[in-house]
């Protein structure tokens, strides 16, 4: 491809060393705007207290807040045509930076038939005057009045505010003031009142914060993103300060977030001039569609990936728009992280003479032994496509070449050998080695490169080498066979739609992940090994060919559905053999463990507030002040003094918003020392001592000074010291108007000196452990990766675990949270103890007496929602554990440390099978019934079926016990195993008459012999008895059709609550047919 600057930020590493690839348009000289072909629409949002009724009531003291911000209006319906000649507003009690900065007034004589929180579009309006208003950051402020150029009346007007003072932050304002004369408040009119008023926005659907707009994409800065609230149809517009035409378009995935990816593209091309304003729909330009698809990103984070667009039309511009996105109900928002178009390489032929392409020979960098597109012999260039065309031959490699755009193989018979071959493209499709139908190449050179490669052509390519590439393999067409165990590299495989992965006879494959997306694995045999072998395989769509023996061992895991849970599907696998190693290993950790969050750095202070919202302002009798302190909860303030002082009551004053702020619940202590701790510490240089703690009235009311409480205290202080550790709400900032220190009974209205000092001190002490509610601990042991255990506290954070039984620590096995790899923990230690736990939730965890088992770095995966298993090989047995992460991946740019799942493993750890909602097909003789058995016992664990080792499903494990996993031996030696509900004996994915006939004629109900599920034992006890019929029961599947999902599971199945009304029927109907047959038995015994 020719050589042009590039944006794609991760080819940095490429072009400091020397290497150009792919001619990208986009750089710091292209111009980019945001867009989202959805149009205009209205986010209006607001408070039920802050109501836009409440701009014309009056009262400054009320106002009118839009969460929607920019765009944000008022319409102001009337009954009587009136002349507004002025516009003013009075700014609200806090916030300078919601204030209004401009606004557009409408009027209308239609009547108002717009909805509230609408766009305000339904009515035809008439513009009167667009301005902007004066800046002033006093609050109750009275704004200049607008004098508007006028003399059309109207019945009712609309009020729009395109821009605020700070366009990123919400909008408010006390009052809106129309007036029917100049000069607004100050002049001789009347106001114009109308009810009731509705709130509206009406802006592009287009938006994105400031630090993160469309230019971020070719910044040259993979940490730097394009974010847009927009979601699904969101996109942007480039014009390239050079035109070329598109061979292939490059995004990078963002950092975070993997539900905001982009999952469909539509590329289009324009040659007029680009009118279309920024956060518009980018619909004013005539635009051609050049190609739309769905898009595959790699769910790692700030990984390339590569669509072929190959078009040969040149536009000036060119738009893309992502329709879909990976999680459209969990997203708030569409993001990628870098995006370049790349023009078309230029194609090298070999020719191994020098005239004529093909032949055998050396390929050097400096033989001309290639062929450029008007047939002249030149030398190898880095910046090409290999193409091997004419008669096939052997191409031995002289030492080490790179190849930027990979290679085609046209013809067939060539086998490239010996040296290195570096893939330098950044992303899997750019290392596109291609091989044309019914031909066969095979390269037995060492092949290198972090972009991974890409199997295109219905051809068949073998790889023979001990290859060090990582990345993605992804395999769209034809068969990619490898006969070298490590020939797959580090490389995360993906087999795509009717394309085949391929083991040479006698070659077991290393690869930390393959998912069988819609395409073939095949092979005499399957070894899925954490430690030698594939550590993942997932199948979504497709299979194994043939009687493939599948073995499962070491930690290895096998999973019908792929990490991030996007089946659509039910998958059914047929193999040969199956192998599940249990290794006699167990889980320690599930729904019955407890678990702390920790952090063993202890107390921290996290004092923190605006500039205009200091302590001071507590102090200050002012109660339109206020002191705000986002440490939350643990905030306080020192009262620096210089007089010994007796405190005989505390009483404070709420502020102007936000209840939840308030305090609930105060401390107070006293000391004589020296004041020396600073602002924004914890405040615990000094000697204190413990006056009084106590709790507040809470009220809703504004502006409410609370009831006193009186303090049993007679001792005098210089200094005092108030903490509040509980607010309302204590997960948010904490604010309070005033506080007051009395030196009599009753606060103010006792009648006493208040003790005022200064300059006062924001403190804050809270542990330094501390999570989002919904990313908590226990979230570790919930068998659902989608969840995640997140803390603040980053370096050094960790857990107590106590599980349900004591036992000694083989393993332990992390899997890797969704998102934000720089979190992820890069050293451990385990230890155990016997003490009874007596730290608490969030603490340092150091209250009992601790043993060190293990310690050590982690290189955790990369791969998001991937696991991990570090060998322990404890001796001892502990009642519980602590685990602690001294460090992260990358502790500069971490806001936190996070983790998915934590596990331990008693003995050596076994394999894994997840089952998820699909089934397997096992040949005859492939397992004996009591080794499937065994292996479903083992993933069962328990009931709550989130074993690390054997046969699980990690739908039933979310299903809350309603489902399970069933199996079947067949007369002639093949066994299925399958995902179930209790009662469905035959896996038909229906719970029947047809299943009830089958225990019937079973035959073992209540008598207490050997029983397996296909005779209605469904909770695996052995036996078939009245509780296996409480369990169908529970699992309400009777009489209800297919329970088989087609889509991703739901969280829940259902519940045992409410049961229908046929799943009682089978169970009446089961015990009393099966009682009934017992009692003919016996009579005719007798």
């Amino acid at each position: 491809m020719k050589t042009l600057q590039f944006g794609l930020s991760l080819l940095a590493t490429c072009l400091t060393a020397g290497v150009v690839s792919a001619g990208g348009l986009l750089d710091s000289a292209t111009t980019a705007i945001a867009i989202d072909a959805d149009g205009l629409v209205s986010l209006s949002d607001y408070p039920g207290g802050e109501n836009p009724s409440l701009a014309l009531d009056g009262d400054p003291n009320t106002k009118y807040l839009n969460f929607a911000g920019r765009g944000t209006g008022i319409i102001i319906p009337g009954a009587t045509s009136s002349i507004v000649q002025s516009l003013q507003l009075l700014t609200a009690n806090d916030a300078p930076e919601r204030d209004p900065f401009t606004f557009t007034l409408y009027g209308t004589n239609d009547p108002i038939t717009s909805a509230d929180n609408s766009t305000g579009s339904a009515e035809a309006w008439t513009v009167i005057d667009a301005g902007y208003f004066f800046e002033d950051d006093t609050r109750f402020s009275l704004l200049p009045a607008v004098n508007l150029n006028n003399t059309t009346g109207f019945t009712s007007y609309r009020v729009d505010f395109p821009e605020l003072r700070n366009n990123n932050a919400i909008f408010q304002v006390a009052e809106i003031g129309l007036y029917d004369a100049l000069d607004g408040m100050d002049g001789l009119g009347t106001r114009i009142v109308g009810s009731p008023a509705l709130a509206i926005n009406n802006r592009w659907d287009s938006s994105y914060p400031g630090a993160e707009g469309p230019a971020n994409l070719f910044d040259g800065n993979a940490d730097t993103k394009y974010l847009n609230f927009g979601k699904q149809n969101s996109g942007l517009i480039v014009t390239p300060a050079t035109s070329g035409n598109v061979a292939y378009m490059v995004i990078t995935t963002a950092n975070d977030a993997i539900e905001r990816d982009p999952t469909s593209y539509e590329l289009y091309g324009t040659n007029s001039a680009v009118i279309s304003e920024n956060d518009s729909d980018g619909n004013a330009e005539p635009w051609t569609l050049i190609k739309s698809g769905p898009l595959s990103l790699p769910t790692s984070r700030l990984t390339a990936n590569a669509v072929e667009v190959d078009s040969n039309d040149v536009y000036a511009s060119y738009k893309i728009v992502f329709p879909t996105l990976r999680n459209e109900g969990g997203a708030n928002s569409m993001q990628i992280g870098d995006l370049q178009l790349l023009t078309p390489a230029d194609r090298l032929a070999w020719a191994a003479n020098g005239s004529t392409a093909g032949g055998t020979g050396t390929w050097s960098d400096f033989s001309p032994t290639w062929l450029d597109t008007g047939g002249n012999p030149v030398s190898w260039s880095s910046a090409s496509k290999a193409v091997f065309g004419g008669g096939g031959g052997t191409v031995t490699v002289e030492s080490a070449v790179t190849a930027d755009e990979g290679f085609s193989f046209e013809a067939d018979g060539y086998r490239v050998t010996s040296g290195t071959v570096t893939l330098a493209g950044p992303a899997a499709p750019l290392n596109a080695i291609s091989v044309a139908d019914s031909a066969t190449a095979t390269i037995d050179s060492v092949l290198s490169g972090t972009g991974g490669l890409a199997k295109t052509g219905s051809g068949r390519l073998v790889v023979g080498a001990a290859n060090t590439l990582s990345g993605q393999t992804m395999i769209s067409a034809g068969t990619l066979e490898v006969a070298h165990p490590d020939a797959l590299g580090s490389t995360y495989v993906t087999v795509g739609n009717g394309a085949t992965l391929a083991a040479a006879p006698g070659t077991a494959l290393r690869s930390p992940s393959v998912i069988i997306d819609g395409g073939t694995f095949s092979a005499q045999s399957l070894v899925i090994d954490s430690t030698d072998g594939i550590a993942s395989f997932a199948v979504r769509t497709g299979g194994l060919a043939g009687s493939t023996a599948v073995t499962i061992a070491n930690g290895g895991r096998l999973s019908l559905a792929d990490p991030l849970g996007l089946q659509d599907s039910r998958v059914t696998l047929n193999v040969g053999s199956l192998s599940v190693d249990e290794a006699g290993s167990r889980g320690l950790l599930n729904g019955s463990a407890v678990v702390l969050a920790i952090d063993t750095d202890g107390l921290v202070s996290r004092s923190d507030y605006p500039g205009g919202e200091y302590p001071d302002l507590a102090l200050d009798g002012e109660y339109s002040t206020k002191y705000l302190n986002f440490g939350g909860a643990g905030s306080g303030i020192i009262l620096p003094g210089f007089t010994s002082t007796v405190v005989r009551s505390v009483q404070i004053l709420t502020a102007d918003d936000a209840p939840e702020r308030d305090p609930t619940t105060f401390t107070l202590y006293g000391t004589n020392d020296p004041i020396t701790s600073a602002d924004n510490s914890d405040g615990n240089s000094e000697a204190w001592t413990l006056i009084a703690s106590g709790d507040f009235t809470t009220s809703d009311d504004r502006f409410s000074l609370l009831p006193a409480v009186n303090l049993t205290n007679e001792s005098a202080y210089t200094s005092y010291r108030v903490d509040f550790p509980e607010l309302r709400d204590n997960t948010v900032a904490m604010q309070v108007a005033e506080i007051g220190l009395f030196e009599g009974v009753d606060g103010l209205t006792g009648g006493s000196a208040r003790f005022i000092s200064g300059p006062a001190l924001a403190i804050q002490s809270a542990p330094e452990s501390r999570y989002p509610g919904a990313e908590g601990p226990a979230n570790l042991i919930d068998s659902n990766a989608n969840t995640k255990y997140l803390n603040f506290g980053k370096e050094n954070a960790g857990v107590i675990v106590t599980p349900a039984v004591s036992s000694n620590v083989l393993n332990m096995v992390i899997t890797t949270a969704n998102d934000f790899d720089d979190r992820d923990p890069a050293s451990y230690e385990l230890y155990g103890t016997n003490d009874s736990i007596v730290s608490t939730n969030n603490s340092d965890g150091n209250a009992e007496t601790w043993t060190l088992i293990s310690s050590g770095s982690l290189t955790l995966p990369t791969e998001r929602l991937a696991q991990a298993t570090i060998p322990v090989n404890a001796v001892d047995a502990y009642s519980s554990y602590k685990v602690v992460f001294p460090t992260l991946r990358n502790g500069g740019t971490a806001t936190s440390m996070q983790i998915a799942d934590l596990q331990f493993a008693e003995s050596a750890l076994g394999g894994l099978l997840d089952l998820a909602a699909g089934a397997v097909n096992i040949a005859p003789g492939g397992i004996t019934a009591d080794e499937l058995r065994a292996d479903i016992l083992a993933g069962r664990n328990g009931g709550a079926w989130d074993g690390v080792i054997g046969i699980t499903s990690s739908v039933a494990a979310a299903a809350g016990g309603t489902r399970g996993v069933g199996y079947v031996v067949n007369p002639d030696g093949s066994a299925q195993v399958s995902f179930a509900a209790p009662g469905d004996v035959d896996l038909s994915g229906a719970v029947n008459v047809f299943d009830l006939v089958s225990v019937n004629s079973a035959g073992k109900y209540g008598t207490g012999a050997a029983s397996d599920w296909s005779q209605g034992d469904f909770n695996y006890d052995g036996v078939t008895s009245v509780f296996d019929l409480v369990s169908v029961n529970t699992g309400g599947a009777y009489g209800q059709g297919t329970y088989f999902p087609t889509a991703p599971a739901p969280a829940g199945f259902g519940t045992a609550a409410a049961v229908p009304e046929p799943a009682t029927w089978w169970l009446l109907a089961v015990g009393g047919g099966l009682a009934g047959l017992i009692r003919r038995r016996r009579a005719g015994e007798l």
